[in-house]
Parts: structure tokens; C-alpha cells; sequence
């Protein structure tokens, strides 16, 4: 992509592999924080049960 052809480019788009651009928003009910946690604690169940039940299939 060019960002801009300008000679030396004013302008640089680039992106960082180990990145992501997170967003979240609250309707006041629940601090982020609080909303952030809880979504840890709820994917690293699946990710414990998704792990099992791969290693039923290996067995």
C-alpha cells in the first residue's frame, strides 16, 4: 500500500506483527476492567476444553 508517493514519502503506513488494535466499551453497568476480566476467565475455560477434547482425538 501506498501511503504516499512522494519521494522520501511523507507519510509511512506500517503495522507491527505482534499487535492488534483492541477496543472496549461499557455501558456503565460494569467497570472495562472488570468486563476484560471476566472475558480472561471465560475464554481460558474454553481454551481448557478445547485443549481436552484434543487430546481425546490424539488418544
Amino acid at each position: 500500500m501506498e501511503a504516499c508517493p512522494k519521494q522520501p514519502p511523507a507519510i509511512a503506513v506500517e503495522w507491527e506483527k505482534n499487535a492488534f488494535i483492541f477496543s472496549l466499551e461499557s455501558t456503565g453497568a460494569l467497570s472495562p476492567e472488570r468486563i476484560m476480566m471476566e472475558a480472561i476467565k471465560i475464554l481460558e475455560k474454553q481454551l481448557k476444553e478445547f485443549a481436552s477434547q484434543i487430546e481425546v482425538l490424539k488418544a
